[in-house]
């Protein structure tokens, strides 16, 4: 794994955060806030992630200023770690579990043989561990798909040295096996498709189809308002993060808390992570934005916090209750391996109420 810090033994605690929804506010641009909680926490030898359902260089895109040591990619089927303290966009791919390629060609088949409500205005893409295709006709915008235009501005921004016009659309299995015999694509990591954000009831009708289909062949999850992804069976948030965790053991880089932000179903798996076998305690984070389903799946989590919405800089807000409440635990000369988080956590309970099963709810009040 990547040299993340010379000072690996102080490194004691994670944090991985989701970015849509959670990091990122509702212009989809991550605040001030936000951005400078990431620095402290690396500049404090805390190892920071992020776990979400975009590809790679989708990611850095909006996050570059963040400068996290992880990317967990594609709901889980892809890690990258920073192999530099220099420089965002210098990652190692060291994890992946794309979709097979037998179940991916069931999934085109699926996909073109669907006939139910909505499908006039799905739109479809495939990830692979770096960016993104899409499927479709070109220019025929009446079938829901990306425009050339569209299409072209989102592939010279994610290969810029790449002609579009080699592989601009994915229309079925056969396409992606020319892109992967050309060596422009190895695997796809995780597909999506879009109804639009009215179209939950599609999506819900879609699943159905799907599950009756594939039968246990992808992983589906819902991802937001008419959206919804599917990977390989085996993936998820939960999963990539323990690899995490064992890289980090295997550099003897040992830590002692795991906190994590997220919003939507796909991070409930993390949120719902027990790393007790590494004696690692997990706090899960759920932003005051997140759909009332998701909060009713996780609010019988034991120690969970609800922590102020996406737009209010949550994350930081959360990361500030969490970590910063008493500085003066950090330089305990009594018990210098006591690290502040511990401390912190400790105080926490104590404050907490003796009831199981209760999630507790940071800052202030949204309004």
């Amino acid at each position: 794994m990547a040299n993340l810090s010379k000072n690996q033994h102080l490194r004691t605690y994670a944090f991985l955060c989701d970015i849509d929804g959670t990091l990122t506010g509702s212009d989809g641009k991550v605040t001030p806030e936000n951005v400078e909680a990431f620095r402290e926490i690396n500049s404090k030898c805390g190892v920071t992630g992020v776990a979400t359902g975009r590809a790679r260089n989708e990611a850095l895109e909006d996050i570059r200023e963040t400068n996290p040591l992880i990317i967990i990619a594609n709901n889980g089927a892809d890690v990258f770690a920073r192999t530099s303290q220099e420089g965002t966009d210098k990652y190692k791919h060291i994890y992946s579990r794309p979709i097979e390629e037998s179940t991916l060609r069931q999934i085109f088949e699926a996909i073109d043989e669907y006939d139910g409500p909505g499908k006039e205005n799905m739109v479809f893409h495939a990830n692979t561990p770096e960016c993104f295709l899409v499927k479709g006709k070109k220019g025929d915008s009446s079938k829901g798909t990306l425009d050339d235009d569209n299409f072209k501005k989102a592939w010279n921004r994610f290969y810029p040295n790449k002609d579009s016009s080699e592989c601009s659309w994915v229309q079925g299995f056969k396409d992606f096996e020319d892109l992967k015999r050309q060596g422009l694509h190895r695997s796809i990591s995780r597909m999506c498709v879009n109804f639009g954000k009215d179209g939950d009831e599609y999506v819900k009708q879609f699943e159905e189809y799907l599950e009756q289909k594939l039968q246990g062949k992808i992983n589906i999850n819902r991802i937001g308002k008419g959206k919804i992804d599917f990977t390989n069976p085996e993936v998820d948030k939960a999963k990539a993060a323990r690899f995490v965790v064992e890289k980090l053991r295997e550099g003897n880089i040992n830590i002692q808390q795991l906190y994590v932000f997220g919003d939507q179903g796909n991070d409930l798996p993390l949120l719902n992570l027990d790393l007790s076998d590494y004696d690692i305690k997990v706090t899960g984070c759920l932003v005051k934005n997140a759909p009332r389903e998701v909060k009713a799946a996780v609010s019988y989590l034991s120690g969970s916090r609800i922590v102020p919405s996406n737009d209010k800089s949550g994350v930081a807000k959360g990361y500030k209750e969490i970590y910063r409440e008493d500085n003066r635990s950090s330089h305990n000369p009594r018990n210098p391996k006591v690290s502040i988080i511990n401390r912190l956590d400790q105080r926490a309970r104590a404050r907490r109420p003796d009831k199981k099963h209760t999630v507790k709810e940071t800052g202030k009040e949204d309004r």
